[in-house]
């Protein structure tokens, strides 16, 4: 069988996501790139150059991109995420989404019929952690039930580069392109960790409450130098609730998160998942009635980045796997990330 031709739209003049696809495509089988396109050919050709792409079509156009791809890659803006989505399946293209899916969940609504439409085509929310060998080894524990009853569990995910006050207005700092900040960029993330990881044996979150808050106001205008105000959160704490009375806490920062990690406690121990040491689990083992005992290491191994993702993406287009990160959920998670932006809260009765 033919590798899957995949072409990313967007390379991004800032943080550039499309290198993080191109870097997952490299450890991958089955799916290979083909094409990229930037509106900006100047960043397409530098992001051509500076990964060492050799056999990649530089397109000058979305219908060009078209041609030589079976899958397209979208990295761009969240607000032209639903746009290109839906123009690549009504083309007969399979798609990968950027997270968040959109801006908001509302935006949604063309997206979802048109993923109606093409059942036979993969529509991926990039949703990329779960593949991940800390996750997966918690994972495993958790579904073998190593861990009993869940009484609590932390998550943090963030960022430090626009902690310079000097990073001028980018599209993500502003919520008409970007939707809201932080909450979401990392948010999203952390919801569907929860999710894939927490809910099989806590049941379903139930209920969430959080804190926003901008901490750097304005930012430069990148076209005319002017301040310009920030318009989405810097920084989000939220905590929620599982049905079976779990609790949990989220931070989420783009102006200073010192690692990314998960700790888990309940009756069977804590595990805890510092990603400074991606190919370490540790584990604390306590006795279900009664107290905590050794402290260990487990080694972990397995792809990272956007590999797994991408490979999965591969195999759910070949029909080897089923996507379970589809848009449908995707607007749930976002569904989420708009109510507590907008409110400071949501609950399992808004969903219902």
């Amino acid at each position: 069988m033919e590798p899957i031709r995949y072409g990313i739209i967007g390379t991004g003049s800032t943080v550039g996501i499309a290198r993080n696809h191109i870097l997952g495509l490299n450890q991958c089988s089955d799916i290979k790139l083909s094409a990229i396109y930037d509106i900006d050919e100047k960043q397409a050709l530098r992001t051509y150059k500076e990964c060492g792409l050799t056999d990649t079509v530089i397109c000058k156009s979305w219908e060009e991109l078209l041609e030589h791809s079976d899958a397209i890659g979208i990295c761009l803006p969240n607000s032209l995420h639903v746009e290109y989505a839906v123009r690549a399946l009504q083309a007969g293209k399979h798609v990968l989404i950027e997270k968040p899916v959109s801006t908001n969940a509302e935006s949604l609504g063309e997206l979802l019929e048109e993923e109606k439409k093409h059942p036979g085509q993969v529509a991926m929310v990039c949703f990329n952690y779960r593949e991940f060998p800390i996750y997966q080894q918690i994972k495993k524990m958790l579904d073998a039930g190593d861990m009993g009853q869940i009484y609590r569990f932390h998550l943090q995910l963030g960022g430090n580069r626009i902690a310079n006050k000097q990073v001028g207005l980018e599209w993500r700092m502003d919520r008409r392109t970007s939707g809201a900040g932080a909450v979401s960029d990392f948010g999203c993330h952390l919801l569907d960790i929860i999710h894939y990881l927490l809910e099989p044996c806590c049941g379903p979150i139930i209920e969430l409450k959080a804190l926003l808050s901008t901490s750097i106001p304005e930012r430069r205008d990148l076209a005319d130098g002017s301040m310009r105000k920030v318009t989405n959160d810097d920084s989000g704490v939220f905590i929620g609730k599982m049905k079976n009375g779990a609790v949990f806490s989220c931070d989420t920062s783009r102006i200073g998160m010192w690692r990314h990690s998960i700790e888990i406690a309940g009756e069977g121990g804590m595990l805890y998942g510092n990603f400074d040491q991606d190919d370490v689990l540790w584990i604390w083992k306590k006795e279900k009635e009664g107290p905590y005992q050794t402290r260990e290491q487990i080694p972990v191994s397995g792809l990272q980045g956007h590999a797994g993702i991408l490979q999965n993406f591969a195999d759910c287009v070949q029909g080897k796997a089923v996507n379970y990160r589809t848009v449908a959920y995707a607007g749930r998670v976002q569904a989420m990330i708009d109510s507590m932006e907008r409110t400071g809260s949501w609950s399992w009765e808004d969903e219902k």
